[in-house]
């Protein structure tokens, strides 16, 4: 997995990718989509604080937040 930076991303394109992640785990999980606005302000947050990171999966070539604990476990 890379991460991706969040603070080279413009407001925009973070706002888009948030909401792409979103909805995509919202189509797997077959959750309700009422609450996207809820979720992105919850992920834009944990980015912001460093809670939580953006990355690509190249192999799968998807795009996710997990959290920077996670991450850090799936570094060698």
């Amino acid at each position: 997995m890379i991460e991706i930076d969040s603070s080279l991303l413009s407001k925009a394109h973070l706002d888009s990718l948030i909401s792409q992640i979103i909805a995509q785990k919202a189509a797997y999980d077959g959750a309700d989509k009422r609450g996207i606005d809820e979720k992105k302000q919850q992920l834009l947050q944990q980015i912001q604080q460093g809670l939580s990171v953006i990355v690509y999966d190249a192999k799968d070539h998807f795009y996710d937040v997990i959290s920077a604990e996670e991450f850090q476990k799936s570094c060698p």
